[in-house]
């Protein structure tokens, strides 16, 4: 396994490419991984199009029947009995980062990132999401269903960063 591998969800909008730019700063070999839940070509072309600007390698999966299956009719159908949905809480432990993980290990990759702003905890022999430094964009609320697995490999480029 390429100990200086990463794999990072990759938008191509500002966190993602700033991320990009502070793992290629520390010299990992960043593979870009945009995952398409919309088949959204322009999105897609821009991902594709920073990631070359950045010089890392670009590659996407498609998702968008995970995507509408785990996320979509689960907002549906919450929406629908009464309840308020979070699909940012159910896609990154089910789509985003098991996608991530899933292409790392296809590819001989240790560690995987994202631009969320939050940070990682180890205590006690475990991994455990924790605040960003920045309060004002922290997301570790969307990111408490990670798992183990996923965290131990996980790399916060965004954690300590102030926007």
């Amino acid at each position: 396994m390429e100990q200086r591998g990463v794999v990072l969800g990759f938008s191509g909008g500002i966190d993602s490419c700033a991320s990009a730019r502070w793992l290629t700063e520390r010299g990992y070999r960043v593979v870009a991984l945009t995952i398409d839940t919309m088949h959204d070509d322009r999105l897609l072309s821009i991902a594709e199009q920073r990631a070359a600007e950045l010089g890392i390698e670009w590659m996407s999966v498609d998702a968008t029947k995970l995507f509408r299956k785990e996320i979509i009719d689960y907002f549906i159908d919450s929406y629908r009995r009464g309840h308020t949905p979070a699909p940012c809480t159910r896609c990154n432990p089910l789509i985003k980062w098991q996608t991530l993980l899933r292409v790392a290990n296809s590819l001989g990759l240790k560690h995987i990132a994202t631009g969320h702003y939050f940070t990682i905890e180890y205590r006690n022999g475990h991994h455990y999401v924790a605040k960003g430094a920045d309060l004002a964009k922290d997301q570790s609320y969307y990111l408490w269903g990670l798992n183990e697995e996923i965290l131990s490999r996980a790399i916060t480029p965004m954690g300590s960063a102030i926007k």
